[in-house]
């Protein structure tokens, strides 16, 4: 292999490999950020609903669930009420009673966010699980690596026409 077509073989690899990493960095630094804010929002939503829950009773708490998923167990793990479709509707023991718990479960071809914790009800111990759709931040996070790979797709053909050009004339002896 002549020494232009090594030169443009290293630097189109270097290349690649740099923008990929970025793609990377990029899309999964943006995704946590998002999941990051979804989260607070839910937490925040979630002490809300808890307080309307002691303030108010069942009626108000459930009120203020709007369009979330909600689900409230008795200390003894009966249902007491639930907004959740029966297949995505969490166990009791998903929501500790000391702390605040969240994660995202997914069923079927949606993916909840779930915030549960401790509630009092009437004087009474109970446990609650909120839940809300974060299928758009996976649809995001698709979009954004989809385009991503497009802006890298591009740049790599451009700099490869520049690079070949550049290996050839560097390569090129001088007479």
């Amino acid at each position: 292999m002549k020494l232009y077509g090594k030169i443009f073989l290293s630097s189109i690899t270097v290349l690649i490999l740099a923008l990929c990493g970025v793609e990377y960095v990029m899309v999964s630094g943006s995704f946590k950020r998002a999941m990051e804010s979804e989260i607070d929002h839910e937490t925040e939503q979630y002490r809300f609903i808890r307080l309307a829950f002691y303030l108010g009773g069942k009626e108000s708490g459930m009120e203020q669930l709007g369009d979330r998923y909600g689900v409230l167990y008795s200390e003894t793990g009966e249902i007491l009420f639930s907004t959740f479709p029966e297949e995505l509707r969490p166990e009791s023991g998903e929501a500790d009673p000391e702390a605040l718990t969240c994660r995202v479960v997914t069923g079927g071809e949606k993916r909840i966010l779930l915030v549960g914790g401790a509630v009092v009800l009437h004087g009474t111990s109970c446990r609650l699980i909120t839940g809300k759709q974060v299928d758009f931040l996976y649809e995001d996070k698709a979009l954004m690596e989809q385009e991503y790979r497009r802006a890298i797709y591009l740049a790599v053909a451009v700099c490869a026409l520049v690079q070949a050009v550049l290996a050839y004339v560097i390569a090129k002896p001088i007479r």
